[in-house]
């Protein structure tokens, strides 16, 4: 009969010794199968097939239930040695304590040896457990996972948890509404091969990589190395790449764009034209230009405040050459009258309807006029409540990487055609330079993907010139993807 007792510095199961909260796969294949106990589940933790009356503790007492035998062997031995055949046990996050009403347990910063953590918590009530993570020793804390996990009054919780070289604790919240006694084991090691879910099921809740975190290795500006963390705080299967990241706002000083724009009546006669529904020269980036109110109109009578077409428009634009990001300003419209904007404006990028009467767009075209200079910054054709400008300014202090240009032509009576179509930019004070061109024909898009990016300063001014077409009613249509660094 298997005999389990807790010594001071070992556990005893049938006289043999193992290390205080600690137990390697090997030993456990060699010397414990027989009794029942083996690796298995999701996670990857001890189980107990044995019946439970066939042990017995120090006292030479018989187990009167599993969940008690399991509770030992977890308590004492903790599974530390789970793949791995070194390890440390955390001293700062592991406890037995009873907490009051709405009181938390919280451990120490700690900085292991080893990139893996194992957490076993127990809590006599309702409690809910944080794992958290910092790269400055609790200066900048992650919290995983957003919600916390729930524990189940008296049923133990097993996790592991990728953390690299991050500062880790874990904080236990009493939710229990009166004193409610917990139990923590923290362990470090590393444990290689993790344990993952099974093939064709979902990803459960312990499984390993449970908190799976990409951290990003830089230099700032000054030269200095700097590292930043990111977690998943939520119950995404699938983690999402940087570029999405920095679309989800989860990545400081970063910012993505994708501009797009479509030229519908290009002809021989007319080229050069930039993209943009206006058609002829884009002439919506004035070299040394002062920043003027713009004038919104329409074509249609529908588009006024209580019409049936477009009713409210937004600009988005730059205020002054040394902004360093986008502004926007609702209109509302007025019809074939012009309303000026209450804002001056140095660039415009884009406009789009914000809200319609019954016919659900913008009824006639609507044009974005500076009130000074006259010149064009955006339109707006009718029925699109979007302008299709493929244009873009650098704002002040960032640096762009454009990363990826898909461009396109057609025939407006699907017959084939060709075109020459150039990427320019400018910076403030130069010229506009082709720092690409493309060939294009018709029957399939040209898609560039510059890998480490197309770096363009502040104030650098962008659109795409359609050079030359081969026949009349050409329509030129493309995109580019860009990132955004901040400069400070």
């Amino acid at each position: 009969m298997p005999k389990l007792e807790n010594g001071t510095d070992k556990v005893y199961i049938d006289g043999k010794p193992y290390a205080k909260n600690w137990l390697t796969r090997d030993e456990l294949t060699d010397s414990m199968r027989s009794m029942g106990v083996y690796w298995g589940g999701q996670p990857e933790r001890l189980i107990v097939t044995a019946d439970y009356e066939d042990w017995t503790n120090a006292s030479d007492i018989p187990y009167g239930s599993f969940a008690a035998l399991a509770a030992d062997l977890d308590s004492f031995l903790f599974t530390l040695g789970a793949g791995s055949t070194n390890g440390e046990t955390s001293d700062g996050n592991s406890t037995e304590e009873t907490l009051s009403s709405g009181s938390t347990f919280v451990g120490d910063w700690e900085l292991p040896n080893y990139p893996d953590a194992q957490i076993w918590v127990q809590a006599a009530g309702a409690a809910t457990l944080f794992l958290e993570f910092s790269p400055d020793n609790g200066t900048t804390i992650d919290q995983f996972p957003f919600g916390g996990i729930t524990l189940t009054p008296g049923i133990p919780y097993y996790g592991q948890v990728v953390i690299g070289r991050q500062y880790f604790r874990i904080r236990v919240q009493n939710d229990a509404g009166a004193n409610n006694g917990i139990h923590t084991l923290v362990g470090y090691g590393d444990y290689g091969s993790r344990p993952a879910s099974i093939i064709n099921t979902g990803i459960s809740g312990n499984s390993g990589a449970i908190a799976t975190k990409a951290v990003i290795f830089g230099k700032d500006n000054n030269g200095s190395t700097y590292r930043e963390a990111f977690i998943n705080e939520g119950n995404a299967q699938v983690i999402a790449d940087f570029g999405s990241e920095i679309s989800l706002g989860n990545v400081p000083n970063y910012s993505i764009g994708v501009p797009g724009g479509r030229n519908s009546a290009i002809a021989v006669g007319t080229a050069p034209e930039d993209i943009w529904e206006a058609g002829g020269l884009y002439t919506g980036q004035p070299e040394g230009f002062t920043p003027e109110t713009m004038e919104i109109v329409s074509t249609s009578g529908n588009d006024t405040a209580a019409g049936t077409g477009a009713r409210t428009v937004v600009i988005e634009g730059l205020l002054t050459s040394s902004s360093s990001s986008y502004t926007t300003e609702t209109i509302t419209m007025n019809g074939t009258t012009p309303v000026t904007s209450s804002n001056s404006w140095y660039r415009i990028v884009k406009t789009y309807v914000a809200t319609a009467g019954s016919g659900g767009e913008n009824a006639g075209d609507i044009t974005i006029t500076s009130s000074g200079s006259g010149d064009d910054f955006d339109f707006m054709p009718a029925g699109l409540n979007e302008s299709q400008s493929l244009v873009y300014t650098v704002p002040a202090d960032q640096t762009l990487l454009l990363k990826r240009i898909r461009l396109a032509i057609t025939r407006a009576a699907g017959n084939q055609g060709s075109a020459n179509i150039t990427l320019r930019t400018r910076e403030p004070g130069g010229v506009y330079r082709a720092r690409r061109s493309f060939e294009m024909n018709t029957g399939g898009p040209i898609e560039f993907t510059a890998i480490g990016g197309i770096q363009l300063a502040a104030g650098t001014d962008i659109l795409f010139r359609v050079d030359s077409v081969s026949d009349n009613a050409t329509i030129a249509e493309g995109a580019f993807e860009f990132i955004l660094l901040a400069d400070t």
